[in-house]
């Protein structure tokens, strides 16, 4: 029911925005979110769910939709995920010194190489961590703003994401 007023929507929005159409998915769940995916503007995508369309009222869920192709123009999932890597190699790296952390030629006096591996993972990991979270962050700031910018009504963002958070306890 809602699909073609939802691509109308998103085709409308992309063009303000100066981006490609997004393929446009619906997802059938009470949950009310939308997201962006895709690694550049050409090879990108939008989802909504029904949950979503059916507690907002259309302005919102532009903003809302404005805010996910601002995601795509800053290419945040590609940002995010090149981000995550380093975190994701310290983790595999804390393991493999878990792992093997038994052996190693403890005869010079020194610590074991494991031990210096796993403590420098763990080290990096932590400062991942702390980055990732400010990167997404600043990434959502920047969609929030982005959405204002293409839409001119930032107040639709802001209804938008009220009764988004009133509204998600009461989900089971």
């Amino acid at each position: 029911e809602q699909a073609p007023e939802l691509h109308d929507m998103v085709e409308r929005l992309a063009a303000m925005a100066d981006l490609p159409k997004p393929k446009v998915a619906v997802i059938d769940t009470d949950v009310p979110n939308a997201f962006a995916t895709g690694r550049n503007p050409k090879n990108s995508a939008v989802a909504v769910t029904t949950g979503l369309w059916r507690r907002l009222e259309p302005r919102e869920v532009e903003g809302v939709l404005a805010h996910e192709l601002a995601h795509i123009a800053n290419r945040d999932v590609l940002i995010m995920t090149l981000a995550s890597f380093f975190a994701m190699l310290a983790g595999l790296l804390t393991r493999w010194g878990l792992f093997f952390g038994g052996g190693g030629n403890r005869d010079r006096g020194g610590a074991p190489v494991w031990l210096i591996v796993f403590l420098v993972s763990i080290l990096t990991y932590i400062l991942s961590f702390v980055l990732i979270r400010t990167i997404s962050r600043y990434r959502e700031y920047a969609a929030d703003r982005g959405a204002a910018l293409i839409t001119g009504a930032p107040e639709n963002l802001m209804s938008a994401l009220q009764k988004i958070a009133g509204g998600i306890a009461s989900i089971p």
